[in-house]
């Protein structure tokens, strides 16, 4: 079982498993269906893509969805969820760890945006 943290605490989401249910426990969030925001460290094109597509997952739309509202494909959708190799996103995250630059985000459930 993966449990996340809530949205004060940092949360490594390499480690993280999102087809997992996730339920909750005194202290933690669960992302299967209370809703609640937290907050990912973003370390790699990978973990990017991870949160991008939990976020996508937690708005209800589906790759092709996303895609239509961006004006792109299903497949470009589809790869940067997977964390595609790209000299962009590799001297991004290069250029990051070599000046100690941390990133983050924050997944807000449609309900807490004001959306249903």
């Amino acid at each position: 079982m993966v449990v996340l943290t809530p949205r004060d605490a940092a949360l490594d989401v390499e480690t993280l498993d999102f087809d997992m249910i996730v339920t909750t426990r005194e202290g933690y969030i669960d992302i299967g269906g209370m809703g609640v925001a937290y907050t990912g460290k973003i370390t790699s094109a990978e973990s990017l893509g991870r949160i991008l597509a939990q976020a996508r997952m937690l708005s209800g739309m589906s790759q092709r969805e996303l895609a239509r509202q961006l004006g792109t494909t299903q497949k470009y959708i589809w790869e940067l969820e997977a964390g595609k190799p790209s000299i962009l996103m590799d001297r991004l995250f290069a250029a990051m760890r070599a000046t100690g630059m941390e990133l983050s985000a924050t997944v807000t459930p449609p309900d807490e945006r004001g959306q249903d």
